[in-house]
């Protein structure tokens, strides 16, 4: 994929298990569970989202991370084993 961008959304559930994406942008959004395992990228931009639930981004290797005002909820589960992205 070359470019996502998820905004003023409520995502339940997002699968990102084994793809690339060259730019991945969600914005004033909020996440309740992503399996993001081996997701790759080159640009990933979170802005103002809320995290709560299972957020599992094992092996995630992404270039560029940019999170800003991340807002995590009281059921965040932030798995990122072997992952690059920091939060």
């Amino acid at each position: 994929m070359a470019y996502v961008l998820l905004s003023n959304c409520q995502l339940r559930d997002i699968a990102l298990w084994d793809c690339f994406v060259d730019e991945y942008a969600v914005v004033n959004s909020a996440i309740h569970t992503i399996r993001g395992k081996n997701f790759k990228a080159e640009t990933v931009l979170w802005d103002n989202v809320a995290l709560n639930g299972k957020i599992d981004l094992t092996n995630a290797q992404v270039k560029d991370f940019r999170p800003t005002r991340i807002q995590r909820g009281p059921d965040l589960q932030l798995i990122t084993t072997g992952s690059n992205m920091k939060f």
